[in-house]
């Protein structure tokens, strides 16, 4: 069963959340926060960073992000030293080559196995997140 909830945001944006339901984690993942960041637009992403929720500190929590259209990248999780120590919940903020940015909140990255990124007809920056049961 799919389900699709629609977040608030300052900036306009959806977050579309789909539960898979496999509960099997990939097995890259060397850490709970570790997942796949899938770029389905059409501009390269070059920046992903995350703060813990409604801090907005976008500490560097992933590094070397360099996404092309319409591709992917595993993206390792390193936990930024003001960071509680195992903290899943948090806001991301993904920069494309053109400078324009997306935000979504409250993504329990404990959880998250794959984030999509993707534009609708109008521009609007869109992310979808499959998560573990």
């Amino acid at each position: 069963n799919d389900m699709s909830r629609q977040l608030p945001s300052d900036t306009s944006l959806v977050l579309l959340i789909a539960i898979s339901s496999s509960a099997a984690l990939p097995a890259y993942a060397a850490n709970s926060r570790d997942f796949v960041l899938i770029n389905n637009s059409d501009i390269d992403v070059v920046n992903l960073w995350s703060s813990p929720h409604n801090v907005k500190t976008w500490d560097a929590a992933f590094t070397d992000v360099d996404v092309p259209r319409n591709s992917q990248q595993e993206m390792s999780f390193s936990e930024p030293g003001d960071y509680v120590d195992g903290t899943c919940v948090m806001d991301l903020k993904v920069e494309f080559n053109d400078g324009t940015t997306g935000e979504w909140d409250n993504v329990d990255l404990c959880r998250i196995t794959k984030f999509t990124v993707f534009r609708d007809g109008d521009g609007t920056i869109q992310g979808a997140v499959e998560t573990a049961n």
